[in-house]
């Protein structure tokens, strides 16, 4: 899984592969509405953050600035 970030947005790319294990890596922000969804916008809100910074220490996703 893939995280690029701008100043303003979260931007997340999931492999097939990794779709069903989707909620669970990406957990506070994983939303259902995301499910059927292989890229995410998402706005750079305190939660977002928080995420990618726990994100870092997760060798399936890559965090790209």
């Amino acid at each position: 899984m893939r995280i690029t970030i701008t100043p303003a947005t979260a931007h997340v790319s999931i492999p097939l592969e990794l779709k069903g294990q989707a909620p669970l890596l990406l957990q506070d922000i994983w939303r259902d509405e995301f499910a059927q969804q292989s890229h995410l916008i998402l706005e750079m809100t305190q939660a977002v953050r928080n995420f990618i910074e726990k994100a870092k220490l997760n060798p399936t996703i890559l965090v790209y600035r």
